[in-house]
């Protein structure tokens, strides 16, 4: 008979079938081989109850077991093996957005108050202080002029309306009566000539605003027989009384919230008009599940053996909030490419405060060997002496992307969007510190919406995107992607 429970090679469980055979063995060797122990018969149905409740007591046996390694424990079991050196699961994380509302000046915000995803009411985020509505800004505009005319006239436009004929000995005063006493604007200030310009000031009703641009109407203006030319520009653009607003999600995990999306007001507050987000959320976490914190593990017991890059890397990745990574050493004796003395270590981290990443540096790195980076840090060791400790963050590469989709009927209403939402998703996974972006692997993210038949890309560093090349980023890089550089078309 073969062995089972706890021998060299593990656990081996008895499974329902063997404990079955087992127990008719016994019963027939007992009452004779005539015995009835079919199912249907009173004393096969007493042995499959019985079978059945051994077969759990074993399967409990080997979840016992299992919860004493690693390896094959799940849960909280795994929580507790874990903890025997140290380690922690790390805890699910709260998305993070900054917004911009608008209202009416002095308009208190509390603290608390609740935005959400414009279409998945869901996506709850609160303001993470209090906010008051500061002032606007006025909108100014500029009117230049190729040369001082000596003679003509001009006239401007306004949303359709035009003012009196200015000629060209107007001073400012006159192109403010003129403006001034359109319908479509209630005061606006100018100063200038026509060597400098005349500056438009909207005010009053009009100011703290947005402002169409005035326009040229007639002009006749010149100078010595030649044409005089006016340009019309916007030098400050107005804005409504607003604040910019840092808010968290209610819920912990992957709260996604894309620029322009977090629009809808649900705490209403009298004053308190619009909101939106410029950029997307920094999506949160959801709590590490176990194939990742075993794979946290068997990099944190690297930790132990100080002095070693992967160890190195190891203690910065336990830092809460360092998202990626990565540690690059210089064992020549010259100056590498890259600019890093000889014998010297760059730790390049993405998130986490400063401070503590360079605790973590100055705790694992070898004595002796030199760091290098743009930051700074001072690190007191245990006889007092003072040490600098250099460390870098990854310079993000704007990533601009384009992509034109022929769809057949499967495609989904709001398609477009789950498509920037899984390229997003799949760059935020794949695109870490000194990865380079492989634009043929962004297919694998816009295929997994259904209804595309064909896919045609556009990507760059620059708007418009122009080409289809890889982007390669540096050791010292990251791509950063955002909804608001993702254009999707679906023809």
């Amino acid at each position: 008979m073969a062995d089972y429970g706890v021998i060299n090679s593990g656990f081996v469980v008895k499974r329902l079938t063997e404990i079955k055979q087992e127990i008719e063995t016994s019963i027939r060797s007992l009452l004779g081989n005539a015995i009835n122990l079919l199912p249907t018969a009173v004393l096969g149905q007493l042995v499959g109850i019985l079978s059945e409740r051994e077969a759990l007591l074993w399967e409990l046996a080997q979840s016992v077991y299992n919860s004493q390694y690693p390896e094959t424990a799940e849960g909280s079991n795994l929580d507790y093996v874990a903890s025997l050196t140290g380690i922690e699961r790390l805890d699910a994380t709260r998305s993070e957005v900054s917004i911009n509302a608008k209202g009416t000046e002095t308009t208190i915000i509390p603290q608390g108050s609740i935005v959400s995803v414009e279409g998945n009411p869901e996506a709850r985020f609160e303001t993470a202080a209090e906010a008051v509505i500061g002032p606007g800004v006025d909108e100014v505009q500029l009117i230049e002029f190729s040369s001082v005319p000596d003679a003509g006239s001009f006239t401007l436009i306004f949303n359709g309306e035009e003012t009196a004929s200015l000629d060209h000995t107007s001073l400012a005063d006159d192109v403010e009566d003129e403006l001034n006493a359109l319908d479509a604007l209630s005061e606006v200030s100018v100063v200038g000539d026509f060597t400098d310009g005349f500056t438009i000031t909207f005010a009053g009703a009009d100011g703290e605003k947005p402002q169409s641009t005035l326009q040229i109407g007639s002009n006749t203006l010149e100078t010595v027989g030649v044409d005089v030319d006016i340009t019309i520009s916007t030098t400050v653009e107005g804005l409504l009384p607003n604040v910019d607003i840092d808010c968290i999600a209610e819920t912990s995990g992957a709260v996604a919230a894309l620029a322009g999306t977090l629009t809808v007001i649900e705490t209403v507050i009298a004053g308190w008009d619009s909101c939106i987000n410029a950029l997307d959320a920094e999506v949160g976490k959801e709590i590490e599940s176990d194939a990742e914190f075993r794979i946290r593990r068997l990099q944190t017991l690297a930790a132990p053996g100080a002095g070693t890059v992967d160890a190195l890397r190891a203690e910065i990745l336990e830092i809460d909030e360092v998202e990626a990574a990565l540690v690059y050493e210089n064992d020549t004796n010259e100056i590498d490419d890259e600019g890093r003395p000889a014998k010297s270590i760059e730790c390049v981290v993405l998130g986490g405060e400063e401070d503590e990443i360079a605790e973590a540096i100055w705790n694992t790195k070898p004595a002796g060997i030199e760091t290098f980076g743009l930051i700074e840090q001072t690190i007191t060791d245990s006889q007092g002496f003072d040490h600098t400790i250099r460390l870098s963050r990854p310079t993000e590469i704007p990533i601009w992307l384009e992509v034109d989709l022929t769809t057949n009927s499967l495609f989904p209403e709001g398609g477009t969007d789950a498509v920037v939402a899984a390229i997003l998703e799949y760059a935020d996974e794949n695109f870490s510190i000194g990865q380079d972006v492989i634009t043929t692997r962004l297919y694998c993210p816009i295929n997994q919406v259904a209804g595309i038949i064909d896919i045609e890309t556009r990507i760059g560093i620059a708007n418009p995107p122009a080409g289809d090349d890889n982007i390669p980023i540096a050791d010292n890089e990251i791509s950063s992607w955002d909804s608001s550089r993702i254009t999707v078309t679906e023809l």
